[in-house]
């Protein structure tokens, strides 16, 4: 290589690294506002990629603060400033989601985001959430959820609801509480639900965990199923008749439930206490049954 050729590299380096040391840009978007909803309304809420944070208090309004930030190190061809929190109040229900904007193209460098959501709510209203690689943590409401999760974390505490559907997908559910109805979904995923009193329980696993402590209704229905998976029951209170069907799969069971039927698919408990029922399977899988 030449001597010119060399300096012309090493001029084309530093030029560059000139261009990017220049091109570092922030981008921030700030929302501090308060909205009203009806005491029976619906909050929907669908983020991308934030930490989230919604309680439940004595209020009739939806105080929403909104803080995102991009931190651009280098050659961006478009994006960054056009991000934006859409509000729309609708019949006595808020709507909150993203703007549809094409993101950031970077060309050259690197981008940070800094994005958080903070919300404070009637904890008597009803819950629409749905999030992709978000962290949601959701405290002291006594209203239906309604959750969809995609490679994120959510954390329910303090629920006394009476309807969870609670769907999550690579990611992580955690309920605390709640009565009535539990629907679950969970694929390649978990849901661990702990201090229920749910009456009906359906839920399904595919490759993936999903855990239910509840106490059992005698007029209640309890099926979980899961297919290269595992299903766990823990009984708080009460008792009933316990089916488990496996393929391909095993069981683990409490000493205190008694073995009254089995053959080479299935295996059929009692648990003194009450007459629920209860049905579980798996495909590949295992169940766990204690109390």
């Amino acid at each position: 290589m030449s001597r010119a050729t060399v300096s012309l590299v090493i001029a084309v380096f530093f030029g560059l690294l000139s261009v990017q040391a220049s091109a570092a840009k922030t981008h921030r978007y700030n929302l501090d506002e308060t909205y009203p909803i009806a005491a029976d309304g619906t909050l929907y809420l669908s983020t991308d990629d934030a930490e989230v944070s919604i309680i439940g208090e004595d209020r009739d309004d939806v105080h929403v603060v909104v803080h995102h930030t991009w931190h651009i190190s280098g050659v961006s061809s478009s994006g960054g400033e056009d991000f934006e929190i859409i509000v729309t109040e609708e019949n006595g229900n808020l709507r909150i989601r993203e703007a549809d904007t094409g993101g950031i193209t970077i060309m050259m460098g690197s981008i940070r985001e800094e994005y958080t959501i903070d919300i404070h709510a009637p904890k008597t209203i009803d819950l629409r959430l749905r999030g992709e690689d978000d962290d949601y943590r959701v405290r002291n409401f006594s209203g239906d959820v309604r959750m969809d999760m995609e490679d994120g974390d959510a954390l329910l505490l303090e629920m006394t609801g009476s309807h969870f559907e609670l769907g999550v997908e690579d990611g992580r559910i955690d309920l605390n509480g709640g009565a009535g109805i539990l629907d679950l979904f969970a694929e390649d995923g978990s849901i661990t639900v702990e201090n229920g009193k749910f009456k009906d329980v359906h839920g399904t696993v595919e490759d993936g965990e999903i855990v239910v402590e509840t106490s059992l209704s005698d007029d209640g229905s309890y099926r979980m199923k899961a297919d290269d998976g595992s299903v766990e029951l823990r009984v708080l209170d009460g008792g009933g008749t316990f089916r488990l069907e496996y393929e391909d799969g095993g069981t683990r069971v409490g000493r205190d439930f008694e073995l009254i039927d089995e053959n080479d698919y299935y295996e059929e408990y009692e648990l003194p206490g009450g007459e629920a029922n209860v049905r579980m399977s798996v495909e590949d899988g295992r169940i766990i049954l204690r109390n």
